[in-house]
């Protein structure tokens, strides 16, 4: 009988056994959803969270970021932690980060708009060329579009938290300096975007496709003579060894979108969603009033100072810009669809013409 007894004890147990891993098995389970969907909360209120950017941290429009993440770490105790990565350090591109934050494969990333244009129906409208044409237009439209790219990311299940301004674009090149667009005829420029590509057949350029670590190589060799690009861009990657002359008459915009998962945001107490408010605003304030405007004057110094000719902001450059390629502002906006007429329309509005 105790035999028995004993028998049956070890049946329990072994039952109990399987039942306790199959609970383990199904808390498991639950806590990698909650991961993938980008609530990564660690035990004791604290959360993790991984940060794109879509160009190297040592770029440096990043270094605001930067501190920015330190800045929230230290404002909350430590218990919001922004581990950041560069493209390249993670398996995707500038152009997936929208995709990745949507999914919650990271909690925060950097939409850069020249990159996103395929993700988006109002993020790129700021890359239009001659869209705006000088720092407070520039400043004016952003307040603009964000608002418009905000309502189509939270479709998406993202968060946009502000928009980040880099230097205005200029076109820099080889040989003549411009006075005219229709210096611009016969020659090789870079279009990096079918924005681009229009404006070159307006001037009769040669449209280029390469990517940006393909430009000093290209211009070296005469593949192209002329390309598009901030003034930051131009000095860090020392495109200035190739070229003669900048133009520094504004051409085109760009920017970054810093976005959140919404799963990861409505995660947060609202002491701390404040604190990365706030914090965000000091930093977009700095970074409109003085850091990049500081930064591209500091740029543009260092390019003529390698015997580079730059040229003045020229007016009726940008105005002769203007005429060239507002005609194709409403296609571009018709084909992209979505928000992206009725946001092209408040920009027109709000900037006067």
């Amino acid at each position: 009988m105790k035999k028995w007894s004993r028998l049956t004890a070890v049946i329990l147990t072994i039952c109990m056994v399987l039942a306790l891993a199959a609970c383990g098995a199904k808390d498991t389970n639950e806590g990698s959803e909650d991961k993938k969907q980008g609530d990564k909360q660690e035990s004791g209120g604290n959360f993790n969270w991984d940060f794109f950017l879509s160009l190297p941290q040592s770029y440096t429009i990043n270094k605001g970021l930067l501190e920015y993440v330190d800045t929230i770490k230290e404002k909350t105790e430590g218990n919001v932690n922004i581990n950041v990565y560069s493209a390249g350090e993670l398996p995707y591109t500038g152009t997936e980060a929208i995709d990745i934050c949507a999914q919650g494969t990271v909690q925060m990333a950097d939409g850069n708009s020249a990159n996103i244009a395929g993700s988006t129906k109002t993020g790129a409208i700021c890359t239009y060329p001659f869209l705006c044409t000088d720092w407070d237009d520039f400043h004016t439209m952003m307040d603009t579009v964000t608002p418009y790219f905000a309502q189509e990311m939270k479709e998406q299940g993202v968060h946009v938290l502000f928009f980040l301004p880099d230097p205005l674009q200029y076109m820099f090149g080889k040989g003549e300096p411009l006075g005219s667009w229709k210096d611009m005829k016969g020659r090789s420029m870079r279009a990096q975007n079918s924005y681009m590509q229009e404006f070159a057949s307006k001037v009769g350029a040669n449209s280029i496709s390469i990517t940006s670590n393909e430009i000093a190589t290209a211009i070296s060799k005469g593949v192209i003579d002329s390309f598009v690009t901030a003034s930051l861009t131009t000095e860090s990657s020392k495109y200035y060894e190739f070229i003669d002359w900048a133009n520094a008459t504004p051409f085109s915009s760009n920017g970054h979108f810093i976005m959140i998962n919404q799963t990861a945001w409505d995660s947060l107490p609202q002491e701390y969603q404040k604190v990365i408010e706030e914090e965000g605003q000091k930093l977009v304030d700095d970074y409109w009033d003085k850091f990049v405007p500081e930064q591209n004057e500091w740029a543009l110094g260092v390019i003529s100072d390698n015997k580079t000719a730059v040229s003045e902001p020229d007016e009726k450059l940008s105005e002769e810009g203007r005429e060239l390629i507002q005609d194709s502002y409403e296609k571009w906006a018709q084909e992209a669809g979505g928000l992206a007429p009725e946001t092209l329309e408040a920009v027109k509005k709000v900037l006067g013409y």
